[in-house]
C-alpha cells in the first residue's frame, strides 16, 4: 500500500476505501479489530502547493514490517477525498 508520511510532523496519511478519486490500494477500516475514529469531521489537508487532502483523524494499530514492530493505538490521517 503506498502512504505519506509526512516527515515535516507525526502525521502517517493513508488512502480509504471511500475515497473515490484515489488511486491504487486503499485501507479498508471493516478488516481491523482496532479501528476508531477520533473525530467524524471532515478536514482539509495541504501539502505544499500540490496534494490538497480531505480527511478525518482516526486510530489503528500500525505495524511495521509485517507485525513485528507494533504501535496500538496510532493516530493517523484518513483520507476521504
Amino acid at each position: 500500500m503506498n502512504v505519506v508520511f509526512d516527515t515535516g510532523s507525526d502525521w502517517l496519511v493513508i488512502e480509504g476505501v471511500d475515497c473515490e478519486t484515489c488511486l491504487g490500494n486503499r485501507y479498508n477500516p471493516d478488516t481491523s479489530a482496532f479501528f476508531a475514529e477520533r473525530t467524524s469531521e471532515i478536514i482539509d489537508r495541504t501539502y505544499g502547493n500540490i496534494i490538497h487532502l480531505k480527511g478525518k483523524t482516526v486510530a489503528d494499530e500500525v505495524c511495521l514490517t509485517s507485525g513485528a514492530v507494533c504501535i496500538k493505538p496510532y493516530s493517523w490521517f484518513y483520507v476521504t477525498e
